[in-house]
């Protein structure tokens, strides 16, 4: 089933990797679990939070 899904071995790997870490015996729930994360990433449009943190400079004389 897994192989039906996709050819992507990185792909393969995470679902696994979910099947495993959630104890699934069918992996259809682990491909769901899969499928339901990545449209999650995808629909996000907020940026990362590394990327606007603050670092040590003096910020008050910033325009926001």
């Amino acid at each position: 089933m897994l192989n039906a899904y996709t050819n992507n071995d990185e792909i393969k790997k995470n679902v696994l990797d979910i099947a495993i870490r959630n104890c699934y015996r069918d992996i259809s729930w682990a491909i769901n679990s899969y499928e339901r994360n990545a449209k999650k990433i995808v629909n996000n449009n907020f940026e990362n939070y590394f990327d606007v943190r603050a670092d040590d400079v003096n910020m008050t004389n910033g325009v926001f």
